[in-house]
């Protein structure tokens, strides 16, 4: 939302944000008590702990101003937790529903319906959960009389890792409750490779990307260990014993480093609250010249990605960079043309191929200030397995800027003759942040008798009121290397028809009347400050930019000198603290 100032103001809201599911966020933590068994096994139960992801501060976790703490992506206070890798292309089951197709995010709960609106991370109940290792084989138990086991399977503990083999299962006491007992884990997915269980609030069955978990064991103290599960490919098994002879080897297969392009012009558009000029909700912001950006305007841009790897999983995000980060997944598009994207390697061109390439749109809106305030750079990640990979192509925008106009100097007309006119001088300065230029305008009112009996002014009719006319108040204005001497004096009649625009011998304008107290858009080609140095639009009328009339941010700002030529016959004395409007509008 472009902004409008005569003083400070700040508009505070809060939203959250979505984040896909990842490795680091699935990974499981636990920590305790186990018995080395001497042949490489280990034996014994062990609780889970909250992990490095979904803590306070931690990767996928916000800090709410409003509740002064740091949340998750669904909006709960972040205390840890982790996030069921799922299998892109599988189908999620819970709550006793098919809820839909897993996508590229590997995330299963990431919709509403089922439990109610998404959930990130998808187990927050994590300390009711420990693992327990018998033999060789490994269970992941919710702690109570019942273990309901929604994982478990063979450990290999030569290669430590931890295979998902079996169907959800209690442990112990099976519940009374017949929702506990009805198989719809196993008739929908249930099994080998899957997040699945009849619990007795419903049953879910969620398919995983990998058959099973990296296994790692570390000694800490005193026979307390750490554990962890990342999920993770099967290891290679050996070939089985055989008599003939065979000539083996090995293949290693690049881990192919990502490739990002911008392609065309990144693209600003505006928000449907504040229409400018040119441009209206959704069109470009043809006057935006500074690098900044207000709530509900966006920013747009197309990226191509390669890898030589899966590009089928990789995930493209536009993110701002700064106090605290802000992305949004870009959607890919389809395209196949890209000539606007200097894709090259090295020296050389890059030839489009669909099996290792895709283009995608990034657009991110702007939030309010009390999720994003200040400095951001804003760049385009693609990630996989293997890394992360941006553009050359970043910027820095400052979003959501603060807005100030500063009029420095009082208007003094003391002892005024009638018939004669005296001047008074004001300096305006441009005291944003962020480097905002902001379009100047300037609207008037009637002056006020002090005094309801002893006060008297013709207001230019030959009437005499209780107040000095707007009328017998004129300003001169200096910008640079332009002033109101050459005013083009153009007046759309759109917001105060009852004055038309028009310069005196001296350089002097009229003014508008204050009319509704704030900036309208009528105001444009009609309110300006100063109508020089025109940038003119073919087909627009009255859409003429004058770029004399733009204030800059550090510079010394204009000079106004107002005229005040007091009518015949007049008596008494005027005022009015609001006599005056000046207003900045956010270009």
């Amino acid at each position: 939302m472009k902004k409008v100032f005569l003083g400070i103001l700040v508009f505070v809201f809060f939203v959250g944000t979505v984040s896909a599911n990842s490795i680091d966020s699935s990974t499981i933590f636990f920590e305790g008590t186990l018995t080395d068994d001497g042949d490489g096994s280990y034996s014994g139960t062990v609780d889970a702990v909250s992990g490095s992801y979904y803590i306070p501060g931690g990767p996928g976790t916000v800090w709410d101003p409003v509740d002064l703490r740091y949340e998750t992506p669904d909006g709960r206070e972040a205390v840890g937790g982790w996030d069921v890798y799922a299998e892109y292309g599988g189908d999620a089951y819970y709550d006793d529903l098919f809820q839909g197709v897993i996508g590229s995010d590997h995330d299963a709960y990431s919709s509403s319906g089922g439990w109610g609106a998404f959930w990130d991370p998808d187990v927050p109940d994590w300390d009711h959960y420990q693992l327990t290792f018998s033999g060789n084989n490994w269970y992941l138990e919710y702690k109570s009389i019942h273990l309901g086991t929604p994982m478990s399977g063979d450990v290999d503990w030569s290669d430590m890792y931890a295979y998902e083999t079996d169907v959800g299962s209690y442990r112990g006491t099976v519940p009374a409750d017949p929702d506990a007992n009805d198989g719809d884990a196993a008739l929908n997915g249930g099994g080998a490779q899957a997040w699945d269980m009849d619990w007795t609030w419903g049953s879910e069955a969620i398919p995983l990307e990998y058959p099973g978990f990296d296994l790692e064991i570390d000694y800490l103290y005193a026979g307390v260990y750490s554990v962890i599960l990342t999920p993770a490919s099967a290891p290679v098994s050996p070939p089985p014993p055989g008599s003939s002879s065979t000539i083996g080897g090995t293949v290693g297969v690049e881990d192919f480093p990502l490739k990002v392009w911008q392609c065309g012009d990144r693209i600003l558009k505006d928000e449907d609250v504040q229409p400018w000029r040119y441009s209206r909700d959704s069109e470009m912001l043809m006057e935006r010249n500074n690098n900044y950006l207000f709530e509900g305007e966006t920013y747009q841009v197309d990226v191509l990605v390669m890898d030589k790897n899966k590009i089928d999983e990789v995930k493209v995000d536009v993110v701002f960079e700064g106090v605290n980060n802000l992305s949004l997944n870009c959607v890919p598009t389809g395209k196949q043309n890209f000539p606007n994207c200097n894709a090259m390697i090295d020296e050389e061109s890059v030839d489009w191929d669909a099996n290792l390439m895709e283009m995608y749109t990034c657009i991110i809106e702007v939030p309010d200030s009390s999720i994003a305030y200040g400095e951001y750079e804003v760049k385009v990640i693609a990630s996989d397995y293997g890394g992360t990979a941006e553009y050359d192509e970043t910027s820095v925008m400052f979003i959501n800027p603060l807005i100030s106009v500063d009029v420095s100097g009082l208007l003094d007309f003391s002892g005024v003759r009638p018939g004669t006119s005296e001047y008074s001088n004001v300096q305006v300065t441009n005291l944003a942040e962020g480097g905002v230029i902001l379009d100047m305008f300037i609207l008037g009112e009637d002056w006020d008798s002090t005094d309801p009996v002893q006060g008297r002014c013709n207001q230019g009719n030959g009437i005499l009121l209780n107040q000095l006319p707007l009328s017998a108040f004129r300003y001169y204005v200096e910008n640079g290397a332009y002033n109101s001497r050459g005013d083009r004096q153009i007046d759309m009649d759109n917001y105060d028809p009852a004055v038309v625009r028009n310069a005196d011998a001296e350089g002097y304008l009229n003014i508008h009347r204050n009319l509704n107290g704030g900036f309208d858009e009528d105001m444009f080609a009609e309110a300006e400050i100063l109508q020089e140095n025109e940038i003119a639009v073919a087909g627009v009328p009255g859409g003429e930019i004058w770029a004399a009339n733009w204030l800059y941010p550090g510079s010394t700002g204009m000079t106004l000198t107002f005229r005040l030529t007091l009518p015949e016959p007049c008596y008494g004395n005027y005022q009015n603290l609001d006599g005056f409007t000046i207003i900045g509008e956010a270009i």
